[in-house]
């Protein structure tokens, strides 16, 4: 496609030359002519003033937002919450570890208890 595109522009610049030159027999007199085309493309058609204003500051003012905030409020303040709350259950569940093996054994009876009622619970309500 861009093989096609380039195609078509080398043809239409053949045809406007050659219509330009056609009626001018010197240079001088289709320069005169051709003095906003000059001005045109020595400013490079400004593409790349466009192309810093339709995709560079889009993209660097939407990643200075996602940095900022996503990043900054939500997923550092996600991880730092997930850290402190493991903290906090380790030293809950830290005084619940004795080594005792009927302690452990009570502590999966009544495990088993909560979650038969919870589903229980659950069947009857939903």
């Amino acid at each position: 496609m861009l093989v096609g595109v380039a195609s078509l522009i080398a043809v239409f610049v053949f045809w406007a030359g050659s219509r330009l030159f056609k009626y001018y027999t010197h240079i001088d007199q289709a320069w005169s002519s051709l003095r906003a085309f000059h001005n045109l493309a020595s400013a490079k058609f400004w593409i790349d003033e466009i192309y810093h204003f339709l995709i560079v500051k889009p993209v660097y003012f939407t990643s200075k937002f996602f940095a900022r905030i996503l990043d900054r409020d939500v997923i550092d303040r996600t991880v730092d919450a997930t850290g402190t709350f493991i903290s906090w259950l380790g030293i809950r569940v830290r005084k619940l570890h004795t080594g005792d093996l009927q302690d452990y054994g009570s502590m999966m009876a009544m495990s088993l208890g909560a979650l038969m009622v919870f589903l229980l619970l659950w069947a009857f309500i939903f």
